[in-house]
């Protein structure tokens, strides 16, 4: 749905993406190389409640992707959203 939802609003900036790493359909980091295309500067952020290995086996990280495991606290997100924008 948001990669839909990117592609019918092209012409407007993503200034952040914060997604999933493990989705039904696609993977997080599909996800975000697909809007990074469009949108080099857009910042990503991933998220999963699935152990380190996850991010390994999906290489989410090589992209330069800031990553914060589920459960977080909002303050944690706060503080992720400031780091990466």
């Amino acid at each position: 749905e948001g990669l839909n939802l990117s592609r019918e609003h092209w012409t407007q900036s993503i200034e952040l993406l914060i997604t999933d790493v493990v989705m039904p359909v696609m993977n997080g980091k599909e996800m975000a190389t697909d809007i990074l295309v469009a949108r080099p500067t857009t910042k990503v952020i991933y998220m999963s409640g699935y152990a380190d290995n996850v991010l390994n086996y999906f290489d989410v990280l090589s992209s330069g992707g800031a990553f914060i495991p589920k459960p977080f606290t909002p303050r944690l997100l706060l503080d992720t959203v400031k780091r990466v924008l």
